[in-house]
Protein backbone atom coordinates (compact mmCIF):
# COMPACT_ATOMS: atom_id res chain seq x y z
CA UNK A 1 0.00 0.00 0.00
CA UNK A 2 0.93 3.47 -0.86
CA UNK A 3 0.78 6.44 2.11
CA UNK A 4 1.36 9.99 0.91
CA UNK A 5 0.02 13.31 1.45
CA UNK A 6 0.24 16.79 -0.92
CA UNK A 7 3.32 18.56 -1.04
CA UNK A 8 3.31 20.64 1.83
CA UNK A 9 1.83 18.89 4.04
CA UNK A 10 5.15 18.88 6.78
CA UNK A 11 2.74 18.62 9.87
CA UNK A 12 0.13 16.29 10.50
CA UNK A 13 1.29 13.92 7.86
CA UNK A 14 1.77 11.01 10.54
CA UNK A 15 -1.85 10.85 11.14
CA UNK A 16 -2.46 9.68 7.60
CA UNK A 17 0.35 7.44 7.92
CA UNK A 18 -0.97 5.47 11.28
CA UNK A 19 -4.44 5.22 10.37
CA UNK A 20 -3.82 4.27 7.14
CA UNK A 21 -1.03 1.63 7.78
CA UNK A 22 -3.00 0.35 10.56
CA UNK A 23 -6.63 -0.33 9.10
CA UNK A 24 -4.81 -1.88 6.08
CA UNK A 25 -2.88 -4.98 7.99
CA UNK A 26 -4.18 -7.86 8.50
CA UNK A 27 -2.13 -9.09 11.90
CA UNK A 28 -0.83 -6.46 14.12
CA UNK A 29 1.66 -7.34 16.91
CA UNK A 30 2.18 -5.87 19.89
CA UNK A 31 5.80 -5.87 21.66
CA UNK A 32 6.65 -5.43 24.93
CA UNK A 33 10.02 -4.07 25.22
CA UNK A 34 11.39 -0.71 23.99
CA UNK A 35 12.85 -0.09 20.42
CA UNK A 36 13.73 3.17 20.56
CA UNK A 37 13.77 6.14 22.23
CA UNK A 38 12.27 9.44 21.05
CA UNK A 39 13.75 13.15 21.71
CA UNK A 40 11.28 15.46 22.37
CA UNK A 41 11.81 19.80 22.38
CA UNK A 42 14.38 19.38 19.81
CA UNK A 43 13.93 22.73 17.66
CA UNK A 44 12.01 22.14 14.68
CA UNK A 45 9.32 20.08 16.42
CA UNK A 46 6.18 20.78 17.53
CA UNK A 47 6.86 20.13 21.30
CA UNK A 48 9.83 22.49 21.03
CA UNK A 49 7.55 25.64 20.99
CA UNK A 50 5.41 23.78 24.17
CA UNK A 51 8.16 23.54 26.57
CA UNK A 52 10.31 26.79 26.31
CA UNK A 53 9.79 29.54 29.93
CA UNK A 54 12.67 31.78 29.73
CA UNK A 55 15.55 34.32 27.72
CA UNK A 56 16.46 33.37 24.49
CA UNK A 57 14.65 30.44 23.91
CA UNK A 58 11.21 32.10 24.14
CA UNK A 59 12.04 34.38 21.18
CA UNK A 60 13.45 31.39 19.12
CA UNK A 61 10.26 29.73 20.08
CA UNK A 62 7.67 32.20 19.35
CA UNK A 63 9.46 33.01 15.88
CA UNK A 64 9.12 29.05 15.13
CA UNK A 65 5.68 29.80 16.12
CA UNK A 66 5.06 32.30 13.64
CA UNK A 67 6.50 30.66 11.41
CA UNK A 68 5.05 26.89 11.25
CA UNK A 69 1.78 27.11 13.42
CA UNK A 70 0.49 30.30 11.08
CA UNK A 71 -3.14 29.22 8.81
CA UNK A 72 -0.13 27.85 6.61
CA UNK A 73 0.59 25.10 8.53
CA UNK A 74 -2.74 24.10 10.84
CA UNK A 75 -4.02 23.73 6.82
CA UNK A 76 -1.90 20.58 6.70
CA UNK A 77 -3.93 19.13 9.59
CA UNK A 78 -7.32 18.90 7.45
CA UNK A 79 -6.62 17.26 3.62
CA UNK A 80 -4.97 14.47 6.03
CA UNK A 81 -7.77 14.22 8.40
CA UNK A 82 -10.56 13.65 5.82
CA UNK A 83 -7.81 11.28 3.55
CA UNK A 84 -8.15 9.27 6.67
CA UNK A 85 -12.05 9.20 6.84
CA UNK A 86 -12.60 8.40 3.11
CA UNK A 87 -10.56 5.31 3.16
CA UNK A 88 -11.99 4.42 6.48
CA UNK A 89 -15.38 5.24 5.29
CA UNK A 90 -16.02 5.29 1.39
CA UNK A 91 -18.16 6.72 0.31
CA UNK A 92 -20.16 4.37 -2.68
CA UNK A 93 -23.48 2.79 -3.03
CA UNK A 94 -24.65 -0.07 -1.74
CA UNK A 95 -24.01 -2.18 -4.93
CA UNK A 96 -20.09 -1.63 -4.19
CA UNK A 97 -20.44 -3.09 -0.74
CA UNK A 98 -19.40 -6.13 -2.16
CA UNK A 99 -15.95 -4.76 -3.58
CA UNK A 100 -14.66 -2.95 -0.85
CA UNK A 101 -13.71 -3.51 2.74
CA UNK A 102 -14.75 -0.81 4.73
CA UNK A 103 -13.26 -1.46 7.56
CA UNK A 104 -11.40 -4.12 9.69
CA UNK A 105 -13.45 -7.24 10.33
CA UNK A 106 -12.45 -6.80 14.23
CA UNK A 107 -14.17 -4.20 16.54
CA UNK A 108 -15.58 -2.02 13.43
CA UNK A 109 -17.61 0.24 15.56
CA UNK A 110 -14.50 0.61 17.80
CA UNK A 111 -12.74 1.84 15.10
CA UNK A 112 -14.99 4.43 14.31
CA UNK A 113 -15.61 5.83 17.60
CA UNK A 114 -12.42 5.70 18.31
CA UNK A 115 -11.48 7.74 14.71
CA UNK A 116 -14.44 10.18 15.57
CA UNK A 117 -12.85 10.61 19.58
CA UNK A 118 -9.70 11.69 17.57
CA UNK A 119 -11.16 14.23 15.37
CA UNK A 120 -12.19 15.55 19.28
CA UNK A 121 -9.04 15.61 20.78
CA UNK A 122 -7.48 17.01 17.91
CA UNK A 123 -8.69 20.32 19.72
CA UNK A 124 -5.24 21.19 21.24
CA UNK A 125 -3.75 22.06 17.66
CA UNK A 126 -6.29 24.90 18.21
CA UNK A 127 -5.53 25.94 21.77
CA UNK A 128 -2.18 26.11 20.66
CA UNK A 129 -2.38 28.96 18.13
CA UNK A 130 -0.92 32.18 19.02
CA UNK A 131 -4.18 34.56 17.53
CA UNK A 132 -7.67 34.45 17.75
CA UNK A 133 -8.16 34.55 14.60
CA UNK A 134 -6.53 31.22 13.89
CA UNK A 135 -7.75 29.64 17.13
CA UNK A 136 -11.67 30.59 15.71
CA UNK A 137 -10.63 29.55 11.85
CA UNK A 138 -9.05 26.28 13.49
CA UNK A 139 -11.88 24.93 15.25
CA UNK A 140 -14.80 25.78 12.82
CA UNK A 141 -12.92 23.85 10.35
CA UNK A 142 -12.78 20.73 12.83
CA UNK A 143 -16.39 21.37 13.40
CA UNK A 144 -16.97 20.72 9.68
CA UNK A 145 -15.11 18.07 9.43
CA UNK A 146 -16.59 16.53 12.13
CA UNK A 147 -20.35 17.00 11.16
CA UNK A 148 -19.22 15.59 7.77
CA UNK A 149 -18.62 12.34 8.85
CA UNK A 150 -21.49 12.61 11.58
CA UNK A 151 -24.02 13.41 8.89
CA UNK A 152 -22.99 11.12 5.83
CA UNK A 153 -26.46 9.10 4.78
CA UNK A 154 -24.24 7.51 1.70
CA UNK A 155 -21.29 6.03 3.35
CA UNK A 156 -21.06 1.95 3.86
CA UNK A 157 -20.52 0.98 7.17
CA UNK A 158 -20.99 -1.42 9.66
CA UNK A 159 -24.69 -2.25 10.72
CA UNK A 160 -25.04 0.54 14.10
CA UNK A 161 -22.27 3.00 13.28
CA UNK A 162 -24.54 5.70 13.25
CA UNK A 163 -26.55 5.38 15.82
CA UNK A 164 -23.44 5.02 18.11
CA UNK A 165 -21.87 7.62 16.41
CA UNK A 166 -24.69 10.27 16.11
CA UNK A 167 -25.38 9.51 20.26
CA UNK A 168 -21.88 11.16 20.89
CA UNK A 169 -22.04 14.11 18.67
CA UNK A 170 -24.49 17.01 18.17
CA UNK A 171 -26.01 16.89 14.14
CA UNK A 172 -28.43 19.99 14.45
CA UNK A 173 -27.16 22.52 12.09
CA UNK A 174 -28.74 25.32 14.44
CA UNK A 175 -25.67 24.87 16.21
CA UNK A 176 -22.78 25.32 13.83
CA UNK A 177 -21.42 29.03 13.45
CA UNK A 178 -23.12 31.24 10.39
CA UNK A 179 -22.52 29.73 7.39
CA UNK A 180 -20.40 31.40 4.86
CA UNK A 181 -21.32 31.46 1.00
CA UNK A 182 -17.84 32.02 -0.86
CA UNK A 183 -14.34 31.60 -0.27
CA UNK A 184 -11.98 33.98 -2.21
CA UNK A 185 -8.38 32.69 -2.53
CA UNK A 186 -5.55 34.46 -4.33
CA UNK A 187 -1.65 34.63 -4.85
CA UNK A 188 0.10 37.57 -5.02
CA UNK A 189 3.52 38.62 -5.83
CA UNK A 190 4.69 41.80 -6.55
CA UNK A 191 1.38 43.48 -7.37
CA UNK A 192 1.45 46.28 -5.19
CA UNK A 193 0.46 48.73 -8.26
CA UNK A 194 -3.32 47.05 -8.74
CA UNK A 195 -3.75 44.88 -4.85
CA UNK A 196 -5.26 47.66 -2.81
CA UNK A 197 -7.38 49.06 -5.51
CA UNK A 198 -8.59 45.15 -6.27
CA UNK A 199 -9.65 44.13 -2.47
CA UNK A 200 -11.77 47.97 -2.14
CA UNK A 201 -13.35 46.85 -5.27
CA UNK A 202 -13.99 43.16 -4.06
CA UNK A 203 -15.16 44.01 -0.89
CA UNK A 204 -17.32 46.90 -1.81
CA UNK A 205 -19.23 44.56 -4.36
CA UNK A 206 -19.21 41.78 -2.33
CA UNK A 207 -20.93 43.30 0.82
CA UNK A 208 -24.58 42.61 0.08
CA UNK A 209 -27.22 41.71 3.21
CA UNK A 210 -27.20 37.76 3.48
CA UNK A 211 -24.37 37.30 1.65
CA UNK A 212 -21.40 36.41 3.61
CA UNK A 213 -17.48 35.82 2.29
CA UNK A 214 -14.01 35.21 3.45
CA UNK A 215 -10.93 36.31 1.81
CA UNK A 216 -7.48 34.02 2.07
CA UNK A 217 -4.44 36.12 0.26
CA UNK A 218 -0.75 34.46 0.49
CA UNK A 219 1.62 36.56 -0.49
CA UNK A 220 4.51 34.34 -2.92
CA UNK A 221 7.98 36.06 -1.78
CA UNK A 222 6.80 39.54 -2.87
CA UNK A 223 10.16 41.71 -2.92
CA UNK A 224 7.88 45.31 -3.44
CA UNK A 225 5.28 46.83 -0.82
CA UNK A 226 2.63 44.16 -1.53
CA UNK A 227 3.30 42.37 1.55
CA UNK A 228 3.11 45.43 3.84
CA UNK A 229 0.18 46.40 2.14
CA UNK A 230 -1.70 43.40 2.80
CA UNK A 231 -0.91 43.07 6.84
CA UNK A 232 -2.41 47.21 6.90
CA UNK A 233 -5.53 45.29 5.27
CA UNK A 234 -5.33 42.43 7.31
CA UNK A 235 -5.61 44.95 10.09
CA UNK A 236 -8.88 46.48 8.85
CA UNK A 237 -10.73 43.60 7.99
CA UNK A 238 -9.73 40.82 10.74
CA UNK A 239 -13.31 39.23 10.92
CA UNK A 240 -13.28 37.42 7.24
CA UNK A 241 -9.73 38.58 5.65
CA UNK A 242 -6.52 35.67 5.89
CA UNK A 243 -3.29 36.65 5.22
CA UNK A 244 -0.44 34.47 4.75
CA UNK A 245 3.25 34.84 2.99
CA UNK A 246 5.39 31.87 1.88
CA UNK A 247 8.62 33.70 2.43
CA UNK A 248 10.04 32.66 -0.50
CA UNK A 249 8.10 32.06 -3.73
CA UNK A 250 6.96 28.76 -4.86
CA UNK A 251 4.71 29.18 -7.29
CA UNK A 252 0.80 29.83 -7.35
CA UNK A 253 -0.40 26.29 -7.16
CA UNK A 254 1.65 25.80 -3.59
CA UNK A 255 0.11 29.10 -2.47
CA UNK A 256 -3.22 28.64 -3.37
CA UNK A 257 -2.86 25.00 -1.47
CA UNK A 258 -1.71 26.53 1.72
CA UNK A 259 -5.78 28.07 2.35
CA UNK A 260 -7.67 25.43 0.23
CA UNK A 261 -8.01 23.17 3.69
CA UNK A 262 -9.41 26.23 5.13
CA UNK A 263 -12.32 27.39 3.15
CA UNK A 264 -15.45 27.25 4.85
CA UNK A 265 -17.51 29.20 1.72
CA UNK A 266 -20.11 26.28 0.28
CA UNK A 267 -17.92 27.47 -3.25
CA UNK A 268 -14.39 28.52 -4.03
CA UNK A 269 -13.20 30.95 -6.46
CA UNK A 270 -9.52 31.79 -7.63
CA UNK A 271 -8.27 35.07 -8.16
CA UNK A 272 -5.15 36.35 -10.09
CA UNK A 273 -4.59 39.51 -8.63
CA UNK A 274 -3.14 41.24 -11.85
CA UNK A 275 -6.82 40.57 -13.52
CA UNK A 276 -9.77 42.76 -13.33
CA UNK A 277 -13.43 41.35 -11.54
CA UNK A 278 -16.58 41.77 -11.94
CA UNK A 279 -17.18 40.82 -8.32
CA UNK A 280 -20.91 41.57 -8.29
CA UNK A 281 -21.84 39.29 -11.08
CA UNK A 282 -19.64 36.81 -8.98
CA UNK A 283 -22.09 36.99 -5.99
CA UNK A 284 -24.66 36.79 -8.50
CA UNK A 285 -23.08 33.44 -9.83
CA UNK A 286 -22.55 32.01 -6.13
CA UNK A 287 -26.28 32.91 -5.28
CA UNK A 288 -27.57 31.10 -8.62
CA UNK A 289 -25.24 27.70 -7.67
CA UNK A 290 -26.79 27.63 -4.28
CA UNK A 291 -30.37 27.64 -5.35
CA UNK A 292 -29.80 25.37 -8.72
CA UNK A 293 -27.48 23.01 -6.15
CA UNK A 294 -24.64 23.44 -8.78
CA UNK A 295 -21.25 21.85 -7.95
CA UNK A 296 -19.32 23.64 -10.69
CA UNK A 297 -20.20 26.86 -13.04
CA UNK A 298 -17.65 27.75 -15.82
CA UNK A 299 -17.71 31.24 -16.67
CA UNK A 300 -16.72 33.40 -19.57
CA UNK A 301 -14.42 35.84 -19.35
CA UNK A 302 -12.62 38.53 -21.22
CA UNK A 303 -9.27 39.55 -22.34
CA UNK A 304 -7.47 42.98 -22.44
CA UNK A 305 -4.07 44.02 -23.67
CA UNK A 306 -1.65 46.06 -21.62
CA UNK A 307 0.94 47.61 -23.24
CA UNK A 308 2.43 50.03 -25.79
CA UNK A 309 0.93 48.13 -29.21
CA UNK A 310 -2.10 50.33 -29.70
CA UNK A 311 -3.72 47.35 -32.21
CA UNK A 312 -4.20 45.08 -29.24
CA UNK A 313 -7.45 45.98 -27.45
CA UNK A 314 -9.74 43.96 -25.62
CA UNK A 315 -11.64 40.90 -27.33
CA UNK A 316 -14.00 38.21 -25.68
CA UNK A 317 -11.85 35.08 -25.20
CA UNK A 318 -9.11 33.28 -26.40
CA UNK A 319 -10.45 31.72 -29.68
CA UNK A 320 -10.92 27.91 -28.53
CA UNK A 321 -12.54 28.72 -25.47
CA UNK A 322 -14.53 31.16 -27.62
CA UNK A 323 -15.41 28.16 -29.98
CA UNK A 324 -16.75 26.03 -27.20
CA UNK A 325 -18.92 28.55 -25.59
CA UNK A 326 -20.69 29.58 -29.14
CA UNK A 327 -21.08 25.50 -29.41
CA UNK A 328 -22.69 25.45 -26.21
CA UNK A 329 -24.78 28.31 -26.57
CA UNK A 330 -26.23 27.42 -29.62
CA UNK A 331 -28.06 24.07 -28.32
CA UNK A 332 -31.45 24.57 -26.94
CA UNK A 333 -30.83 21.42 -24.61
CA UNK A 334 -27.43 20.35 -23.61
CA UNK A 335 -26.83 17.11 -21.05
CA UNK A 336 -24.55 16.72 -18.44
CA UNK A 337 -22.08 14.82 -20.07
CA UNK A 338 -21.81 17.29 -23.15
CA UNK A 339 -21.39 20.25 -21.37
CA UNK A 340 -18.16 18.24 -19.00
CA UNK A 341 -16.74 17.35 -21.99
CA UNK A 342 -16.90 20.98 -23.52
CA UNK A 343 -15.33 22.00 -20.12
CA UNK A 344 -12.51 19.82 -19.98
CA UNK A 345 -11.99 21.39 -23.72
CA UNK A 346 -11.76 24.62 -21.69
CA UNK A 347 -7.99 26.40 -21.32
CA UNK A 348 -7.14 25.42 -17.68
CA UNK A 349 -7.02 29.21 -15.83
CA UNK A 350 -8.56 28.90 -13.00
CA UNK A 351 -10.84 31.97 -12.79
CA UNK A 352 -13.29 30.87 -15.33
CA UNK A 353 -15.21 28.46 -12.78
CA UNK A 354 -16.83 28.67 -9.50
CA UNK A 355 -16.39 25.10 -7.58
CA UNK A 356 -18.31 23.72 -4.66
CA UNK A 357 -15.63 22.86 -1.68
CA UNK A 358 -17.72 19.84 -0.84
CA UNK A 359 -16.03 18.64 -4.72
CA UNK A 360 -13.39 20.20 -3.61
CA UNK A 361 -12.90 18.34 -0.17
CA UNK A 362 -14.74 14.65 -0.95
CA UNK A 363 -12.31 14.60 -4.56
CA UNK A 364 -9.00 15.49 -3.01
CA UNK A 365 -8.94 18.61 -5.22
CA UNK A 366 -5.32 20.22 -5.16
CA UNK A 367 -2.99 22.48 -7.36
CA UNK A 368 0.21 20.86 -8.73
CA UNK A 369 3.26 22.11 -6.77
CA UNK A 370 5.27 22.75 -10.44
CA UNK A 371 5.73 26.51 -10.96
CA UNK A 372 4.39 26.12 -14.53
CA UNK A 373 1.62 23.69 -15.06
CA UNK A 374 -0.04 24.00 -11.62
CA UNK A 375 -3.78 24.82 -13.05
CA UNK A 376 -3.70 21.70 -14.86
CA UNK A 377 -4.19 19.24 -12.25
CA UNK A 378 -7.24 21.62 -10.58
CA UNK A 379 -8.73 22.03 -13.95
CA UNK A 380 -9.08 17.95 -14.64
CA UNK A 381 -9.20 17.24 -10.82
CA UNK A 382 -12.38 19.35 -10.44
CA UNK A 383 -14.08 19.09 -13.27
CA UNK A 384 -13.90 15.26 -13.76
CA UNK A 385 -15.35 14.74 -10.61
CA UNK A 386 -18.21 17.26 -11.04
CA UNK A 387 -21.58 15.57 -11.07
CA UNK A 388 -23.69 18.93 -11.64
CA UNK A 389 -21.73 21.45 -14.05
CA UNK A 390 -23.43 24.77 -15.44
CA UNK A 391 -22.31 26.92 -17.92
CA UNK A 392 -22.82 30.36 -16.17
CA UNK A 393 -23.04 32.89 -19.29
CA UNK A 394 -22.03 35.84 -17.49
CA UNK A 395 -18.53 37.16 -17.47
CA UNK A 396 -16.66 37.61 -14.10
CA UNK A 397 -12.88 37.86 -14.80
CA UNK A 398 -11.29 39.97 -17.23
CA UNK A 399 -7.73 38.58 -17.98
CA UNK A 400 -4.74 41.18 -18.62
CA UNK A 401 -2.47 40.17 -20.95
CA UNK A 402 0.67 42.16 -20.48
CA UNK A 403 3.10 43.26 -22.76
CA UNK A 404 6.30 41.43 -21.42
CA UNK A 405 8.35 44.97 -20.88
CA UNK A 406 5.62 45.95 -18.24
CA UNK A 407 5.06 42.27 -16.39
CA UNK A 408 6.19 38.73 -16.71
CA UNK A 409 3.43 36.10 -17.23
CA UNK A 410 4.20 32.44 -17.31
CA UNK A 411 2.64 31.94 -20.33
CA UNK A 412 5.26 33.58 -22.07
CA UNK A 413 8.19 31.75 -20.11
CA UNK A 414 10.79 29.68 -22.53
CA UNK A 415 13.01 28.46 -20.11
CA UNK A 416 13.93 24.70 -18.55
CA UNK A 417 10.37 25.21 -16.31
CA UNK A 418 8.94 23.74 -19.62
CA UNK A 419 10.01 20.46 -18.50
CA UNK A 420 7.84 20.41 -15.61
CA UNK A 421 5.13 19.65 -17.79
CA UNK A 422 5.90 16.10 -17.64
CA UNK A 423 5.44 15.98 -13.86
CA UNK A 424 2.23 18.07 -13.90
CA UNK A 425 0.78 15.49 -16.53
CA UNK A 426 2.13 12.44 -14.47
CA UNK A 427 0.53 13.51 -11.23
CA UNK A 428 -2.68 14.77 -12.97
CA UNK A 429 -3.04 11.46 -14.55
CA UNK A 430 -2.58 8.91 -11.73
CA UNK A 431 -4.84 11.56 -9.70
CA UNK A 432 -7.78 11.07 -12.28
CA UNK A 433 -6.79 7.20 -12.51
CA UNK A 434 -7.22 6.63 -9.14
CA UNK A 435 -10.44 8.88 -8.64
CA UNK A 436 -11.75 6.62 -10.95
CA UNK A 437 -12.62 9.25 -13.48
CA UNK A 438 -11.31 7.11 -16.79
CA UNK A 439 -13.49 4.82 -15.43
CA UNK A 440 -17.83 3.87 -16.39
CA UNK A 441 -19.22 4.96 -19.80
CA UNK A 442 -18.01 9.01 -19.10
CA UNK A 443 -14.29 7.97 -18.36
CA UNK A 444 -14.06 5.76 -21.57
CA UNK A 445 -16.74 8.30 -24.14
CA UNK A 446 -15.85 11.78 -22.22
CA UNK A 447 -12.58 12.24 -19.51
CA UNK A 448 -9.98 9.88 -21.42
CA UNK A 449 -10.98 10.85 -25.15
CA UNK A 450 -10.79 14.23 -23.83
CA UNK A 451 -7.25 13.92 -21.71
CA UNK A 452 -5.35 11.90 -24.27
CA UNK A 453 -6.44 15.10 -27.13
CA UNK A 454 -5.19 17.67 -24.55
CA UNK A 455 -1.95 15.84 -23.48
CA UNK A 456 -1.31 15.59 -27.23
CA UNK A 457 -2.09 19.63 -28.25
CA UNK A 458 -0.28 20.60 -24.69
CA UNK A 459 2.99 18.76 -26.09
CA UNK A 460 2.68 20.67 -29.11
CA UNK A 461 1.86 23.65 -27.90
CA UNK A 462 4.97 23.88 -24.99
CA UNK A 463 7.39 22.28 -27.52
CA UNK A 464 7.93 25.85 -29.24
CA UNK A 465 8.63 27.16 -25.73
CA UNK A 466 11.97 24.61 -24.86
CA UNK A 467 15.18 25.58 -25.07
CA UNK A 468 17.03 24.04 -27.27
CA UNK A 469 19.27 22.29 -25.30
CA UNK A 470 16.65 20.56 -23.72
CA UNK A 471 14.50 19.40 -27.03
CA UNK A 472 16.09 15.77 -26.82
CA UNK A 473 15.13 15.12 -23.44
CA UNK A 474 11.04 16.48 -24.36
CA UNK A 475 10.63 14.42 -27.17
CA UNK A 476 12.47 11.71 -25.79
CA UNK A 477 9.65 12.13 -22.14
CA UNK A 478 6.59 12.73 -25.07
CA UNK A 479 7.41 9.93 -26.80
CA UNK A 480 7.12 7.83 -23.66
CA UNK A 481 3.93 9.58 -22.63
CA UNK A 482 2.35 8.75 -25.64
CA UNK A 483 3.41 5.03 -25.93
CA UNK A 484 1.95 4.77 -22.25
CA UNK A 485 -1.40 5.90 -23.48
CA UNK A 486 -1.31 3.02 -25.95
CA UNK A 487 -0.07 0.52 -23.72
CA UNK A 488 -3.14 1.07 -21.61
CA UNK A 489 -5.64 2.36 -24.10
CA UNK A 490 -7.62 -1.00 -22.56
CA UNK A 491 -6.67 -1.00 -19.62
CA UNK A 492 -6.70 2.31 -17.85
CA UNK A 493 -7.14 1.60 -14.67
CA UNK A 494 -3.17 0.70 -14.74
CA UNK A 495 -2.70 4.58 -15.17
CA UNK A 496 -3.04 4.52 -11.70
CA UNK A 497 0.12 3.20 -11.45
CA UNK A 498 1.70 4.77 -14.17
CA UNK A 499 5.77 5.48 -12.85
CA UNK A 500 5.58 9.29 -13.90
CA UNK A 501 5.75 10.81 -10.48
CA UNK A 502 7.59 14.00 -9.24
CA UNK A 503 11.13 14.35 -11.26
CA UNK A 504 11.06 10.60 -11.36
CA UNK A 505 11.17 9.25 -14.69
CA UNK A 506 10.67 5.11 -15.61
CA UNK A 507 12.53 4.01 -18.99
CA UNK A 508 10.05 3.94 -21.79
CA UNK A 509 7.99 0.72 -21.91
CA UNK A 510 8.59 -2.27 -23.97
CA UNK A 511 5.79 -2.01 -27.06
CA UNK A 512 5.48 -5.65 -28.65
CA UNK A 513 3.69 -5.32 -32.03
Amino acid sequence: MLVFGKRGDYFYEDNAFHWLTLNSASRCSKIDRVLFHHRRARKGQTSFNFNQADGEAVVMSMEWFQQYTSLAKIGGYFPNVHRIGRQLFPETSIAKREEIDCLPPVAPTGVATTYYQFLIASAWIGQKQITRQMREKFFRRLDQVRHHWAAQKNVVVPSGYWQSLNGTVNVNKASRPKQIDLSIIMPTVNVADFIYDLLDSMYAQLFRPGFNFEVFVIDDGSTDETANILRDFADDHKHNFYFMSTGKSNGAGRARNLAIPLIEGRYVYFVDADDGYDFSALAEAVIFALENRKDLMVMPYSVKFVGPDSRKTKKTMIKSDERIWNQILEEEEVSHQEQKEAALGLINYPWKQLTSSKLMFDADVFFGPTKVYNDVQFHWMSIGASQNLHFYNKVVCTHRKFDSNIRGQLTEVKDSARMSLFPSLGMTQRALAKNGNFDGDEGEMIVFPQWRKFTNDLLTWAKKRVPDDLKGSYDRKSKHLLQVFDKNMTNRGELRTWPYWGERFAPPPIITP
